[in-house]
């Protein structure tokens, strides 16, 4: 909290608080900080887009995001196609999914959400699938603007604040 409050006072304007899916601690953060009064910063809790074959609203990382209750949500997904073919084990077309669904269903929920195109893998063969933000432009429920540029080996901005 004392960090948390700090980078407020400095005036930093989103705080990304972790993941409340995965342990108890970054569950407990959410549930305090929300008795904290901020004059700058939003608070964002982070998650993945959802997992292949499940709706949203029976997965329960995204539900720890909902419960987390933070008006901002982070969501990374997988733009590479080796993470897509190798570690999702889903088609891209799915993936594809996987992202615009997970955005929109935040969406409904009133939420900010800041999508982050993981693109980490450097690996023979990976590639970034370019259709990814062009399909979360696309299929999203609101307009996507830039948000920040995180260099990859294609020097590709990467994160997008959607509506």
């Amino acid at each position: 909290m004392k960090i948390a409050c700090a980078l407020d006072r400095l005036g930093v304007g989103y705080i990304e608080g972790g993941w409340p899916g995965s342990n108890p601690k970054d569950a407990e953060f959410f549930q305090r900080i929300r008795e904290v009064p901020l004059a700058h910063a939003r608070v964002a809790a982070f998650g993945s887009t959802r997992r292949a074959g499940i709706r949203c609203e029976e997965d329960g990382s995204l539900l720890a995001l909902v419960e987390a209750d933070t008006p901002v949500v982070t969501l990374v997904g997988k733009s590479s196609t080796l993470h897509v073919d190798r570690v999702l084990e889903t088609s891209r077309d799915e993936n594809l999914r996987m992202i615009g669904e997970s955005v929109a269903f935040f969406k409904r929920l009133g939420r900010e959400v800041i999508y982050d195109a993981d693109t980490s893998s450097t690996a023979p063969g990976s590639m970034p699938d370019t259709r990814s933000p062009r399909c979360a432009r696309q299929r999203m429920p609101a307009p996507m603007s830039w948000s920040s540029a995180t260099p990859t080996a294609a020097s590709c901005p990467t994160s997008w604040v959607i509506g």
